[in-house]
C-alpha cells in the first residue's frame, strides 16, 4: 500500500446583511455572538452617562461618541439592539479614523453586520489599526495572511504580526504564536510556494491557515481528544444533550487510557447511540470518533474494518482528520489479508471499504473498473454504502462514464432503505435544478441542525445564489467559513470564488495562479 494523503483547505471568515442607510431606523437581528466576542469595547466614560447626552455628542460630530453609541445599539447596552444603527455610527466614526472604530467595521465588513460583506475593505481597516500598533489588528490581519482569500499568502509577514502581538501581551496571539512555533513557521520563511501541491506532500499539511476562532484546534496532528473536542464542538443540540463537560473529559480519557472495551463510562450507551445518529445525519467528526473507537476497541468490540469504514465515510464528507487514522489502520499487520479474505467471502462492507482504499490512493492493487465491480456488488446485497459510492461515481464520471440518471437512481435507491446522507444527496441535486424548493430546502435545514457538512454547504449555495431565499452573500460566508473550518475544500473553494467575484483591482489583492 501506498500513502498519499489529500489536501485539505481549511481557513477563516463569517457572514453577512447588506446595510441601506435610508432603512437604519428598521430593527434588525442581533449580530451574531462570534461577532460580539470579536467587537472590541471601549474604556471611556461615555459607558456610565445618559443616553441622551450620548446621542447628542455623537450627532455634534464626536468622534469618540459615534463609536460608542455604535456599540451601545450593537450589543443592546442602553438602547433596543439596532444592528444597522450600530453600524451605521461605528462608520461614521471610523470616518473621523478612530482607532477602535477602524478596527470594529473592520469586524462587521467582516462578517457582513450591519453592512455589505467586504473582506477586502475590512482588510484595509485591519492594516491601518495594525500600523498603529493596536495588538488586535495586528492578529487578525497576521490571520488573514494565512488564509490565501483576501490577499495572497504571506507566512513570513504573519508571523512577524502575530509576533508582534504576542509581546503586546495580547492573549489570543500567544495561542497562534505557540502554534507557528509547533509548525516550524518562523520570521524568515518564505512565502507558500504558488500552485496546488502534491497530495503527499507533508507540508500542505503544516501551512493550513489558522483560524478567528479561539475553540478550534487548528493542529494538523490528530488525537483522540481533539476528535473528542471535533465532536463536542460541533454536536448537534440532541447530541449536546446526552454530552456534558464532565462527560466529554471522562470520555477522551477513556479512549486515551483504554486499549479495549473494560473501561466504561456512566452513559456510554447512550451517549454512542447517539454518536451514532450523528454520523448517520452527516457529521464527519462523529464518523472520524466511531472510526476510532472501533479501531481502539472502546464501548465495541475491535474491528479495524469497521474502523475503516467509517474513517472511508468521514473522508467523503471531508473530514481533514480521518486520513491519517485510516493510513494508520490499513497498515496494521494482516489487515490487507483480512480484508481480501472478507471481500473474496462476499461481505459487502469489506467490499465498499476495498473500493474505497483505491478511490483514496491507498490501495494501488486494484484498477478503477475492479472498483466498481465490488461496489456493484455490494449494492446488489442492499449496502447503501455501496449505493452511494455508486451514485458518486456516475455524478462525477470517476471509474464509469458520467450519467446523471444513473446516480440519482443509485441515490434514489439508499433513500429507500432509509439512507439520510443519499436523501439529502438528491435534495441538493434537485434545488440546483430549481425543483421543489420548498421541501428540498426543509431537508437541507434539519441536516444542517443535525450536524450535516453537506447541508452547511449546500445552504450557503442558497444564500450565495438567491436559491429559494432573498440572496446574502454574508450568510453564505459564514456558512462556508463553518464547513471550511471542518476540513470542507468545497467551501473553502467557494469562499475564493465569493471573494473573487468581487475582488479589487488593486495590486495588494492580487492573487497568484
Amino acid at each position: 500500500m501506498h500513502s498519499v494523503k489529500p489536501s485539505i483547505t481549511v481557513i477563516l471568515l463569517l457572514s453577512g446583511l447588506l446595510f441601506n442607510i435610508a432603512e437604519a431606523q428598521r430593527k434588525t437581528a442581533p449580530a451574531p455572538s462570534s461577532v460580539q466576542s470579536m467587537i472590541k469595547q471601549s474604556n471611556l466614560d461615555y459607558q456610565l452617562r445618559e443616553g441622551f447626552e450620548l446621542v447628542q455628542k455623537a450627532n455634534g460630530g464626536d468622534a469618540a461618541a459615534q463609536h460608542e453609541l455604535g456599540l451601545r445599539y450593537l450589543m443592546g447596552t442602553g438602547f433596543l439592539q439596532d444592528t444597522l444603527k450600530g453600524a451605521y455610527w461605528i462608520q461614521k466614526s471610523a470616518g473621523q479614523d478612530f482607532l477602535l472604530a477602524r478596527y470594529n467595521l473592520g469586524i462587521l465588513l467582516l462578517n457582513g453586520v450591519g453592512v455589505g460583506w467586504n473582506p477586502f475593505e475590512a482588510y484595509k481597516n485591519f492594516k491601518h489599526a495594525a500600523g498603529r500598533n493596536m495588538s488586535d489588528a495586528q492578529y487578525v490581519q497576521g490571520l488573514l495572511l494565512t488564509e490565501d482569500l483576501i490577499v495572497p499568502r504571506d507566512w513570513s509577514r504573519a508571523y512577524v504580526l502575530i509576533k508582534q502581538a504576542a509581546e503586546n501581551n495580547f492573549e489570543p496571539a500567544k495561542k497562534v504564536f505557540h502554534e507557528f512555533e509547533k509548525r516550524g513557521i518562523q520570521g524568515d520563511t518564505l512565502q507558500e510556494k504558488k500552485g496546488r501541491r502534491s497530495p503527499g506532500d507533508s507540508t500542505a499539511r503544516k501551512f493550513r491557515p489558522i483560524f478567528l476562532d479561539f475553540d478550534i484546534d487548528t493542529s494538523w496532528q490528530a488525537n483522540d481528544s481533539t476528535l473528542v473536542g471535533d465532536v463536542f464542538r460541533e454536536a448537534s443540540p440532541s447530541l449536546k444533550a446526552v454530552i456534558d463537560t464532565s462527560y466529554h473529559r471522562a470520555f477522551t480519557s477513556s479512549i486515551v487510557l483504554s486499549e479495549n472495551k473494560n473501561s466504561q463510562v456512566n452513559n456510554r450507551s447512550v451517549v454512542f447511540t447517539a454518536l451514532e445518529n450523528e454520523a448517520e445525519g452527516g457529521s464527519p467528526e462523529a464518523l472520524t470518533l466511531l472510526g476510532r473507537l472501533y479501531e481502539r476497541g472502546v464501548d465495541v468490540e475491535r474491528d479495524p474494518f469497521k474502523a475503516a469504514s467509517y474513517y472511508l465515510r468521514a473522508l467523503r464528507l471531508e473530514s481533514p482528520r480521518a486520513y491519517e487514522f485510516l493510513w494508520n489502520v490499513t497498515n496494521e499487520k494482516s489487515f490487507a489479508e483480512g480484508l481480501d479474505r472478507k471481500s473474496k467471502a462476499g461481505d459487502p462492507e469489506a467490499r465498499v471499504v476495498w473500493a474505497g482504499l483505491v478511490a483514496a490512493q491507498i490501495e494501488r492493487r486494484l484498477s478503477g473498473e475492479q472498483a466498481v465491480h465490488l461496489l456493484e456488488s455490494a449494492a446488489e446485497s442492499g449496502n447503501t454504502e455501496a449505493m452511494i459510492e455508486l451514485g458518486m461515481c456516475y455524478q462525477s464520471g470517476r471509474w464509469v462514464k458520467q450519467d446523471r440518471a444513473k446516480s440519482e437512481d443509485h441515490f434514489e435507491k439508499a433513500v429507500r432503505r432509509g439512507n439520510r446522507e443519499a436523501r439529502l444527496r438528491l435534495a441538493t441535486l434537485a434545488i440546483a435544478r430549481g425543483e421543489h424548493l420548498g421541501s428540498n430546502l426543509e431537508i437541507l435545514r434539519r441536516a444542517y441542525e443535525e450536524g450535516s457538512i453537506l447541508a452547511q454547504v449546500g445552504l450557503g449555495y442558497c444564500h450565495e445564489k438567491g436559491i429559494g431565499m432573498a440572496q446574502n452573500r454574508g450568510e453564505a460566508s459564514r456558512l462556508y467559513r463553518d464547513a471550511s473550518k471542518r476540513g470542507s475544500d468545497n467551501a473553502y473553494q467557494a469562499l475564493r470564488r465569493m471573494h473573487d467575484d468581487i475582488r479589487p483591482k488593486e495590486p495588494e489583492f492580487e492573487m497568484m495562479e
